[in-house]
């Protein structure tokens, strides 16, 4: 896995596919933690032509995941889009809670290889 050096420090993805292919953060969702992954899409996207964040959202971040689902988290949606049509950092949430009926299991910011 290669680093990435910025602002003095050396930041390493979670996995790398080839060297300087694809880096996967895999990361849980905690209080701040959403702001924080999405930072480190970017650092890793210096070093790496595709970045895939893996987001796993925590039962005390269960809210952002139900505004997801209802529809309420517009800018949100619209930023991790953004980072997956012009920059190749691909969003995929989950939840580590138990859903209610009828909620989505996953959300992803990518498109589908096969439509």
């Amino acid at each position: 896995v290669q680093s990435v050096y910025c602002f003095g420090k050396r930041h390493r993805p979670d996995m790398a596919l080839d060297p300087n292919g694809i880096a996967i953060e895999l990361k849980y969702i905690t209080y701040d933690g959403l702001k924080d992954a999405i930072g480190q899409g970017y650092l890793y996207r210096l070093q790496y032509r595709f970045v895939f964040l893996v987001l796993i959202i925590g039962n005390d971040r269960k809210k952002i995941y139900d505004d997801l689902c209802e529809r309420k988290e517009n800018d949100l949606e619209e930023v991790l889009q953004h980072l997956a049509d012009q920059m190749n950092i691909f969003t995929y949430i989950v939840p580590s809670f138990r859903l209610k009926p009828g909620m989505k299991k996953s959300f992803s910011f990518f498109e589908p290889l096969n439509k």
